[in-house]
C-alpha cells in the first residue's frame, strides 16, 4: 500500500484531480507498482493528518526520474525489477550507467519540462493562461527542488 504526504501547497491540487502524479526519492520498503492504489493524505505522521481522496486512485505508469545539476530532466521507461535492482544502489549509479542498463529514456525538452512542472502542482500565479504551462512554473520548480533535494537528483516519477 504505498502512501503519499504532501507538502500544504500541494493539496488543494491533489483534492481536485489536477495533480496526477508526484515525483518521489527512493524508499526502502515500497516499491510502487502499477495497479496498486495510491494512498494521498496531508500531515502523515501528525495529530492533522487526513486522507485527501476518499477513493484512492490506481496508480497508472512508474518511470525513473533523473534531474541533473544542469536542470536537464531525463524519464527513463524501467521494468519493476529493474527499477528495484537500481533502488538498492542508486547512489553508485552515474548517468552513463543508467543510460545503458535502461536503454529507453527521453530527454525532456523545455515546454516539456515546463508541462512537468506544471503537472506536478507548480503553478505561477502571475498574469498567465492557467491551463497552459510557462516557464515560471519550472523556475518554481527548480527553486523548490534545490531548497529540499539535492542535484543530480535520481527517483521515480509515479503517476495516477
Amino acid at each position: 500500500m504505498p502512501a503519499y504526504s504532501f507538502n500544504e501547497r500541494f493539496v488543494p491540487m491533489v483534492v481536485d484531480g489536477s495533480k496526477r502524479q508526484t515525483i518521489r526519492a527512493f524508499r526502502l520498503r515500497q516499491v510502487p507498482r502499477i495497479g496498486q492504489k495510491a494512498h494521498l493524505f496531508f500531515g502523515m505522521r501528525t495529530k492533522n493528518c487526513r486522507k485527501l481522496v476518499e477513493n484512492s486512485p490506481e496508480i497508472k505508469d512508474v518511470k525513473l526520474i533523473l534531474i541533473t545539476a544542469f536542470q536537464e530532466v531525463i524519464l527513463f521507461n524501467a521494468p519493476l525489477e529493474i527499477r528495484e535492482e537500481i533502488r538498492t544502489s542508486y547512489k553508485k549509479i552515474s548517468p552513463f550507467i543508467l543510460k545503458k542498463i535502461v536503454p529507453e529514456y527521453v530527454y525532456l525538452l523545455n515546454e516539456e519540462k515546463w508541462k512537468l512542472a506544471f503537472d506536478d502542482g507548480f503553478r505561477y500565479t502571475g498574469n498567465r493562461e492557467w491551463d497552459k504551462p510557462c516557464l515560471e512554473d519550472w523556475e518554481l520548480m527548480i527553486k523548490y527542488w534545490t531548497k529540499t533535494q539535492s542535484l543530480p537528483f535520481l527517483g521515480e516519477i509515479i503517476y495516477w
